[in-house]
């Protein structure tokens, strides 16, 4: 995803800088269109570059979010990826469509157009938020496909943005295609900067909640700017509702991700008395300790706590029995080191002078 946006950026650079290069003087005279009703101009044009950047920002930010729940809940499922793509580009097709819809009503002018991407930003950026829960809720009776829907809808209302703000921004005169150019190179470069910043970074810092509710509040702060920039008599109030929802964001995101990870892994066995002991997120994949102290990695089965030989609830009698498969093993090499029980009793081994783990997920040794 990250390369694939990369190589957009790098072509659209590369026109950027073709056009720089071979454009000629602007005409004397410009083509003027009637704006009332198509809204082209309304809005100041680095403004609406500054907006398209941000909405690549947070598209692409909630479709890796969206990625880590899906698969987790499926335990690492392979079409589990397909279907959620699926519904997230089928969402941005029906958002074009919808865009299209507005645009051509010619009972909004550019005010109320710009309203209306205000309005699509504080939406998309409540069900974002509320689709972690709502998930939550609908694994515990049905098939997690039976909510992939909402990521369809959340990704339909952020994918008519970019439309709407290319009609509001860009006059219908000889430069039209530049400016194109300049808000989709602006798009381009939030979305990679959205994958790379969520996808390497914060996802080492943060939890779910806590991106999460950094993506909302920087869709709904966007959107109060946009409806305080163009104001009428309902703009204080419509501003108002917006912060009172921002503040709301934040006092529920506890409740909103209470043991969110218990609900994906356990699904109809979810029991709120019996909460994880421990949950490790990282950009590697998500760890989770139950009650029983059974290691879990990315939903899956990952070994347990025990060094118990005569219980031995994680086979490792195995390690135990290392000297019957080989006479006299000096060097040990172990693939994963899950809880770290094979490796204490390796470690151990009178034979045994040196034992090297690879480990992909680095957060587990935390």
């Amino acid at each position: 995803m990250a390369i694939a946006a990369a190589i957009n950026g790098t072509i659209g650079v590369a026109v950027l800088i073709l056009y720089m290069r071979r454009r000629s003087p602007a005409p004397s005279a410009v083509v003027q269109e009637d704006r009332v009703h198509t809204g082209s101009g309304m809005m100041p044009f680095p403004l609406a570059v500054l907006i398209s950047g941000l909405a690549g920002f947070i598209s692409l930010s909630y479709e890796i979010m969206w990625y880590r729940m899906v698969s987790f809940i499926s335990g690492g499922e392979a079409k589990s990826f397909s279907f959620l793509l699926g519904w997230f580009l089928s969402g941005i097709a029906f958002g074009s469509l919808l865009s299209r819809r507005l645009c051509g009503n010619t009972k909004l002018n550019g005010p109320r157009l710009i309203r209306s991407i205000a309005t699509l930003i504080v939406s998309a950026n409540v069900l974002g938020i509320s689709g972690h829960s709502v998930f939550g809720e609908v694994v515990r009776h049905f098939s997690y496909k039976l909510a992939l829907p909402l990521i369809g809808i959340a990704a339909g209302l952020l994918g008519a943005m970019f439309p709407l703000i290319c009609h509001v921004a860009v006059p219908p005169d000889r430069r039209v295609g530049a400016r194109l150019s300049y808000l989709y190179l602006s798009n381009i470069l939030g979305s990679a900067s959205g994958s790379l910043m969520i996808g390497l970074i914060l996802m080492d810092v943060w939890g779910v909640r806590e991106i999460s509710v950094m993506l909302a509040l920087v869709g709904l702060i966007l959107g109060v700017s946009l409806i305080l920039v163009y104001k009428d008599r309902r703009t204080n109030l419509v501003a108002t509702a917006v912060v009172v929802l921002a503040i709301a964001v934040v006092a529920l995101a506890n409740p909103l991700f209470a043991n969110i990870y218990d609900k994906f892994q356990n699904k109809a066995g979810y029991e709120r008395e019996k909460p994880f002991k421990y949950v490790v997120e990282s950009r590697s994949g998500v760890i989770t300790v139950d009650d029983a102290d059974t290691i879990y990695g990315g939903g899956a089965y990952d070994g347990k706590f025990s060094i118990d030989l005569v219980e031995n609830s994680n086979h490792i009698l195995r390690a135990f029995a290392m000297s019957s498969f080989h006479a006299a093993p000096k060097q040990v090499l172990m693939i994963g080191l899950s809880s770290g029980s094979w490796a204490q009793v390796l470690v151990n081994h009178p034979q045994i002078e040196k034992l090297t783990i690879v480990e992909i997920n680095p957060a587990i040794w935390n």
